[in-house]
């Protein structure tokens, strides 16, 4: 880092970076755990942590208004596709 960062970019403490990793953490130990069961079904687990990538999606349509929502889009359907293939590979 050079000596220019300290006085131009100070270091402030905000509580979201204590709970964004506690968020983390907990989603990690929810994605684990499962994993951890003798009778776990990895592709079920897999499809519901492939889920999460919905709300960031609809976030970054509503509230940030993003504008290259068309090729986000196409990569969602991708997502979404392999997500109902997974699920029904799985009955």
């Amino acid at each position: 880092m050079g000596t220019n960062t300290k006085k131009t970019t100070p270091f402030k403490f905000k509580w979201a970076i204590a709970f964004i990793s506690l968020f983390l953490v907990t989603a990690d130990f929810v994605y684990f755990y499962p994993l951890s069961l003798t009778d776990s079904m990895i592709s079920v687990v897999s499809t519901i942590r492939r889920s999460g990538v919905i709300v960031p999606f609809i976030y970054g349509v509503i509230v940030m208004l993003d504008n290259n929502i068309k090729l986000k889009v196409i990569d969602l359907i991708g997502v979404l596709i392999g997500m109902i293939l997974l699920y029904l590979g799985s009955k």
